[in-house]
């Protein structure tokens, strides 16, 4: 599975693409933190954590 992020300032997406046919298989979407630097990086890494679980629970992805 390859993860793609779209970080913006409203929101930090994320999407598990299939590794062969690049089909969309799970996407998760979070607000930016917007308190500090530290909150953003937090989102970040539970906008790719939530994606990697969701590939894992989903064996198919």
């Amino acid at each position: 599975m390859i993860v793609g992020l779209d970080i913006g300032g409203t929101k930090i997406e994320g999407v598990g693409l299939d590794a062969n046919s690049y089909e969309t298989l799970v996407v998760h979407r979070e607000p930016t933190a917007k308190n500090s630097y530290s909150d953003f990086l937090n989102g970040v890494m539970s906008v790719i954590e939530a994606v990697s679980n969701m590939a894992i629970s989903n064996p198919s992805a």
